[in-house]
């Protein structure tokens, strides 16, 4: 089994191949034309992405946000309002929601409430570093903290050169764990599911 997570950026996605020994396989950085290419080669069962799918309807939240919050997990809230969502801060979850197009276009379904492979699925590497390995301490860095949870899992980091490829790495392992049966699902899919470790 392999996985592919995608960490989402402004027009671009750090991408990361991890197999179910957590063999990182490939790590690459990509224009949104570049991941049906990347997925192809690495054949994916998992595509994990760190972003959401869809907008939330207006006037909404999504469940899996506000649960994920009540766990006690910051996050950036996808936003109802239409006008919210224009704001130049958002572009990253425009390029997320791409991504997600992008890879349904391939043949990867969105996660639904069981494991039909192949699939893509929304991750937060965030909450899967706090789920493992509990707060981060104050006198290591965001950066530094979520490699070692890595390192301490099992995952080779020397080929992950970046904070991105860090994350996308986060989101492959979410998705190693969900193919393994040791997930949860956050949400309702009606405004979308997150996928965590459980």
């Amino acid at each position: 089994m392999v996985c592919v997570g995608i960490d989402v950026g402004l027009g671009s996605v750090h991408a990361v191949a991890l197999d179910q020994a957590l063999q990182v396989l490939a790590a690459a950085e990509l224009g949104l034309s570049g991941i049906g290419p990347f997925c192809r080669q690495q054949r994916p069962d998992v595509v994990a992405v760190d972003a959401p799918q869809a907008w939330p309807p207006p006037g909404t939240r999504r469940l899996a946000e506000v649960e994920l919050v009540r766990m006690g997990i910051r996050l950036f809230m996808t936003p109802s309002d239409p006008s919210m969502r224009a704001r130049p801060f958002y572009a990253w979850m425009h390029t997320g929601m791409e991504v997600f197009r992008v890879l349904e276009r391939i043949g990867y379904r969105p996660f639904g409430d069981r494991m039909c492979l192949p699939l893509s699925m929304e991750v937060l590497p965030h909450a899967t570093t706090r789920i493992l390995a509990g707060e981060r301490p104050g006198n290591i860095t965001k950066s530094r903290w979520r490699r070692m949870v890595l390192e301490r899992e099992g995952v080779e980091t020397d080929k992950l050169s970046n904070r991105h490829l860090v994350d996308a790495c986060l989101a492959a392992l979410t998705g190693i764990y969900a193919i393994a049966g040791r997930y949860r699902a956050l949400g309702d899919q009606r405004t979308g599911l997150i996928v965590i470790p459980s």
